[in-house]
């Protein structure tokens, strides 16, 4: 099961935003991102594959979720490009 972060867990009948057809707001956008973190090892990591699934569930632009993992010094692991190991 996929960690969603606190104040922010998506239940059967919750309301998402974009199923609201409104587009989350920053604060909304950093705490999913930095909440679906792990840490590994004593840094903080998020999968390729769970970043393309928060983009897809929850309409968040790709950029945002690499800018928020850049200032958060949130390393992506497991890429699905072999761009990041």
């Amino acid at each position: 099961m996929p960690h969603v972060p606190v104040g922010l867990r998506i239940t059967p009948g919750s309301v998402n935003p974009k199923d609201q057809g409104e587009k989350m707001d920053q604060d909304m956008m950093r705490k999913l991102v930095i909440g679906s973190a792990v840490e590994i090892n004593g840094r903080k990591t998020l999968a390729c594959a769970r970043a393309f699934e928060i983009h897809r569930r929850h309409d968040v632009p790709l950029r945002d979720i690499g800018r928020i993992c850049d200032e958060n010094d949130i390393r992506i692991c497991a890429c699905q490009l072999g761009c990041f190991q």
